[in-house]
């Protein structure tokens, strides 16, 4: 494996079973080719991180602490992405303002409680779609603290966390990177074997997550079923959506044993959409590796107060 460097610029993916870095080096194999030949996976014991929040901040440092000591680069730029439940995802329609007034806007929603029900955020959002009288938007939130928690423990590694982003951008730009399409109305399906995932974008923009624990599925199943996904199709063919548009493209990252059967069954039930499995290069890494590769694609661009840096300007200070 390639050095690390000096002071590499990295993609870091925090899971609840570990964390994933990536670096930002070109690794040949074309144009656009993703970054994955420098990567390490750091696992961690259980509590650590849950899914909702950062359990135990001082056995995380030592986890990535002894990883440093193994030969991981102790200084460098992070790009971090926490686990997708640390996050509130909502779709909101808002009035017609100036479009510079459009974040103030949204902050006065925030403090007025009409938003993501979370006491302290740190918002960015989507423009979404534009009428005559109204936006709609996502909006994405993160509670400042649990952002603080992980920058603090990265910075007292010796690194400086530049963004905060949010997974499903990672996964946007991973599935971009080989070469599967998020135009249109496409839903993102990942079930794995701790727990199933739904991430439904329009135009590449995320606008609706659920997250499924894999304990309410069957032994060998997923907990994301036909029967969820019409729900969600119904949704937005009638609510998210006031044209009307539903969902074009499902794409399918299944660890399962039932994913064949899974496939075929949406097939059979959606034949208007066009069911496809993740790309094979896909398989080539865990997802961490490639939702760490995401974070590095994505960017600076995260959440005004979740880390040092100038905000983006799709960032909202609430």
């Amino acid at each position: 494996m390639s050095s690390w460097g000096v002071y590499p610029t990295l993609g870091v993916q925090i899971m609840p079973e570990g964390v994933y870095v990536v670096k930002r080096q070109k690794c040949g194999g074309g144009p656009g080719a993703p970054a994955l030949c420098v990567k390490a996976h750091i696992p961690l014991p259980g509590g650590v991180v849950l899914t909702d929040r950062l359990g135990d901040p001082l056995r995380l440092f030592d986890a990535l602490n002894a990883w440093q000591a193994q030969g991981g680069p102790r200084r460098g730029l992070v790009l971090l992405q926490m686990p997708l439940g640390h996050y509130v995802l909502r779709t909101v329609t808002l009035p017609k303002v100036r479009r510079r007034e459009l974040a103030a806007l949204i902050a006065t929603e925030q403090r007025l409680g009409n938003l993501v029900p979370l006491a302290d955020a740190a918002l960015a959002y989507d423009l979404l779609d534009e009428a005559p009288d109204r936006y709609r938007v996502a909006v994405t939130a993160v509670e400042r603290r649990t952002a603080a928690a992980y920058v603090d423990v990265f910075t007292a590694l010796g690194y400086r966390v530049a963004g905060v982003r949010h997974p499903a951008y990672g996964y946007r730009h991973a599935l971009g990177a080989a070469g599967a399409s998020l135009s249109g109305v496409t839903l993102l399906i990942v079930r794995t074997l701790s727990g199933d995932e739904a991430i439904l974008y329009d135009r590449g923009k995320p606008e609706f997550i659920r997250m499924l624990s894999r304990e309410s599925g069957g032994a060998t199943g997923g907990a994301i079923d036909v029967p969820f996904v019409e729900r969600l199709e119904r949704f937005t063919r009638t609510t998210l959506h006031e044209d009307g548009r539903t969902i074009e493209r499902i794409w399918v990252c299944d660890e399962t044993g039932t994913a064949e059967a899974f496939l075929a069954e949406l097939r059979a039930n959606f034949p208007e959409s066009a069911i496809e499995r993740c790309p094979d290069r896909l398989k080539e890494a865990p997802l961490g590796y490639w939702l760490a590769y995401g974070a590095l694609a994505a960017g600076r661009a995260g959440f005004t107060g979740a880390a040092g840096g100038r905000a983006p300007r799709t960032s909202v200070t609430a």
